[in-house]
């Protein structure tokens, strides 16, 4: 007859325990796995991406790409130049366009404000600022026409910066003076 041993299970017999070595084997396949398929993947980009740089460098040493990529060069020089072109010109053009406040109109309305016996020796326009040099034989015209300036329409003051007599000896006294007139400011708007 056999013994039965009823502590056998309880002893601390070394027995292989094949779980834990079924699990090591199955992470180091799966690790060996990615491992390979990774280096796969990145061999084919590779190659892929080697292959794509050959043509490409085949495309660009083309004789037709190269005369198409010298033409194009040529017409982004030729754009940038006239690009500098069109900005001055614009420059120009704005520039053009805010001196043009003496117009016809503009002379008739100061025409109009000079009484009689003043003669104009220079107008000169600056920004918003009229400048008129000019001589008379009386005073009353002087203030007449500064009196006038005042009236018209695209002028918001007008004084008189200095009156200079000459009568160095000669009978007749005639006096230099010079009007500044403060222009309105939406004036060369209108003027256009």
């Amino acid at each position: 007859m056999t013994d039965f041993n009823f502590f056998e299970p309880y002893l601390a017999t070394n027995k292989p325990n094949s779980s834990v070595k079924w699990v090591a084997i199955a992470g180091g396949t799966m690790t060996a796995l990615f491992i390979v398929s990774t280096l796969a993947v990145n061999s084919y980009q590779i190659m892929k991406f080697n292959n794509d740089i050959k043509d490409t460098e085949a495309k660009i040493a083309d004789s037709a790409f190269q005369m198409k990529l010298k033409k194009s060069e040529d017409l982004l020089k030729k754009k940038g130049i006239l690009n500098k072109y069109d900005q001055a010109l614009t420059s120009i053009n704005y520039k053009v366009k805010n001196r043009a406040i003496v117009t016809p109109n503009f002379m008739v309305n100061i025409n109009g404000a000079i009484p009689e016996g003043v003669f104009f020796d220079s107008i000169s326009v600056e920004g918003s600022e009229l400048s008129i040099t000019a001589r008379s034989k009386t005073r009353k015209a002087i203030g007449e026409f500064q009196h006038n300036l005042k009236g018209v329409s695209f002028i918001t003051n007008a004084f008189v910066d200095g009156i200079a007599s000459d009568l160095a000896g000669s009978a007749t006294e005639e006096f230099s003076f010079t009007v500044k007139c403060d222009l309105k400011e939406d004036f060369s708007d209108e003027s256009k």
